[in-house]
């Protein structure tokens, strides 16, 4: 699968988050963008393993609980 398919997670102080635009510096981690891929990799904790140390990623579950009602949000 190519990354243009894919939604890239970064990181920042600590924080995961969703770089819908793929320009947030450092390392990314790639994910299917689909509801059940995303929540498959937060209840692994695929984040913090792909990004070697614990990470928060309520960002990414409030990211998932808005694309789950419908609700896009601004990029």
């Amino acid at each position: 699968m190519h990354t243009d398919q894919l939604l890239r997670i970064a990181v920042k102080d600590g924080v995961a988050f969703p770089d819908f635009d793929c320009v947030a510096g450092g390392r990314g981690a790639w994910v299917h963008p689909a509801a059940d891929c995303v929540k498959l990799a937060l209840r692994k904790r695929s984040f913090n393993r792909a990004f070697l140390g614990e990470v928060n990623t309520e960002p990414v579950q409030a990211w998932l609980d808005t694309i789950a009602v419908g609700i896009q949000p601004e990029r």
